[in-house]
C-alpha cells in the first residue's frame, strides 16, 4: 500500500525544501519518504532505509523525523523549483 505524501495541519503537501517553523524555530524540510523526495545534503542511499515520514532539519533541536506533521509545524516559505 502506497503512503499518501504527508501533509501541514492547513491542509498543504510538505515538500522538500519547504521553510518551515516548528516549535517557534525555524528548519527546512530535508527529505519526505511518500514522495520519494530527497535533498542533496540528505540522500536517498543514507535514508531510504525509513519507512514513513519525513525529516525537518531545525536550529533550535537538529534533526526531527515526524511520522506525520503536529500543530507546532508551520509552513513559512514554500521550496523554490529548482532550475
Amino acid at each position: 500500500m502506497q503512503e499518501s505524501p504527508p501533509n501541514y495541519s492547513s491542509g498543504e503537501e510538505i515538500r522538500v525544501g519547504d521553510r518551515v517553523a516548528h516549535a517557534g524555530g525555524p528548519g527546512r524540510v530535508v527529505f519526505v519518504i511518500a514522495t520519494r523526495s530527497f535533498s542533496d545534503e540528505y540522500p536517498e542511499e543514507h535514508w531510504g532505509y525509513l519507512a514513513e515520514g519525513f525529516m525537518v532539519e531545525t536550529e533550535k533541536y537538529g534533526l526531527i523525523l515526524f511520522d506525520e506533521a503536529d500543530e507546532d509545524l508551520t509552513l513559512i516559505e514554500r521550496a523554490r523549483p529548482s532550475a
